[in-house]
């Protein structure tokens, strides 16, 4: 919340070591973080930003796609829409515009495997897992089913975790969390990345990779 970054700017004024700094966390707002990594050459799917408001329809939709709120993180599980058809991305819009969100960012739907990952930049901290495959660990409103199963299709995890943590660098949001697909040929994207995610599958080797990364600044 604004409130909220506010306070955490006065924070940073006076000197003291924070970790996601303000200018970062505004950074991952949706539209903001999506024009990142596409202009950094990340790879992530085919996405656009558009206002809802316009009366015509964005141009080079592709059907099944994702259609999210770009003006906050998701809230609840209306704000990341699965869109089939125009009637779907109508009544979308529609209900975005209903609950005063007026600014979309339009995702590509990909086929394959989902991934969840959690990072640290500067450390080797880095995990990943498969939200599909009957873990405790799951996304926040379920939508990872959508693409079924895992097929655990063999990726360069390495690779993943170069990309992840040069998106960290570029928005300024060291610890980092965020989602991919990895599709049948071992290519992923990534079509998320947010700040302060829950750690939830990994909280001790998480809690002890932040305590050093801040370690090493205050240093």
């Amino acid at each position: 919340e604004e409130k909220t970054l506010k306070k955490l700017a006065a924070i940073e004024e006076t000197g003291r070591t924070v970790v996601n700094s303000t200018s970062g966390v505004r950074n991952c707002a949706r539209p903001v973080i999506t024009d990142l990594m596409q202009r950094n050459g990340i790879p992530v799917p085919q996405s656009f930003t558009w206002d809802v408001r316009l009366e015509s329809l964005p141009e080079g939709v592709i059907y099944p796609c994702w259609v999210k709120r770009g003006d906050s993180c998701a809230k609840q599980k209306e704000d990341v829409c699965f869109v089939c058809n125009e009637k779907e991305l109508r009544q979308t819009i529609a209900d975005f515009k209903r609950r005063g969100i007026f600014v979309a960012v339009y995702n590509r739907h990909l086929a394959g495997d989902v991934i969840k990952f959690y990072g640290v930049a500067a450390t080797d901290f880095f995990y990943w897992y498969y939200p599909t495959l009957g873990t405790d660990c799951h996304g926040k409103f379920g939508l990872e089913k959508i693409n079924g199963p895992a097929h655990r299709f063999p990726f360069d995890a390495q690779a993943l975790k170069r990309d992840a943590d040069r998106v960290a660098v570029i928005s300024g949001t060291p610890v980092y969390g965020g989602d991919c697909i990895v599709d049948s040929e071992g290519c992923y994207r990534i079509i998320d990345f947010n700040d302060w995610p829950s750690f939830s599958c990994c909280l001790d080797a998480a809690a002890e990779a932040i305590a050093n990364y801040l370690l090493s600044q205050i240093k």
